[in-house]
């Protein structure tokens, strides 16, 4: 009768997905047994990456759970380990954030997050780069003028300048 009774035990004491053994342990969701793999693969939290069940390990950013070896660059798919930016709600790499950083129209060069920097002329600069078209004297913080061809002015050269047409 024991005999019986443990076989009988093993058989209903099984996954209600994979049919695997219980005996090291189980969830109950529903009256519904579940292994650790089917428990996590049904109702864990899923990478954001592949789809798979998280377990283990867990990076939680932007709203959502990744393995940690699939929290990667948008751009370039490199690891991110120290550190990330968004834009568009996706994670870059330092390295490709670059790139969504606006161009000097003087130097053209990128500009980048912690410069101060101005929008003009519907054009952005570097603080340093916004000058006179004609002497090269600094206009950021100060008034200026322009010559309707996209090109600053300081004063003294707004006055000089002939109006073009």
């Amino acid at each position: 009768m024991k005999q019986w009774y443990q076989r009988r035990v093993r058989e209903h004491f099984v996954c209600s997905v994979c049919e695997g053994d219980l005996s090291q342990g189980f969830k109950e969701v529903e009256e519904k047994l579940y292994c650790g793999d089917c428990y996590f693969e049904n109702f864990g939290e899923k990478c954001a990456n592949c789809g798979k069940a998280c377990v283990g390990a867990v990076i939680q950013a932007l709203g959502r759970s990744y393995h940690p070896e699939h929290f990667v660059c948008n751009d370039c798919g490199v690891v991110l380990t120290e550190g990330f930016n968004v834009d568009n709600g996706n994670p870059y790499c330092k390295k490709c954030h670059v790139n969504f950083m606006p161009l000097c129209a003087g130097c053209y060069d990128r500009i980048e997050g912690a410069s101060q920097w101005i929008s003009a002329l519907n054009k952005d600069w570097h603080n340093g780069c916004f000058t006179c078209s004609v002497c090269k004297a600094p206009l950021a913080g100060s008034s200026f003028f322009h010559d309707g061809s996209g090109n600053a002015l300081c004063q003294v050269h707004a006055r000089s300048t002939p109006a073009r047409a």
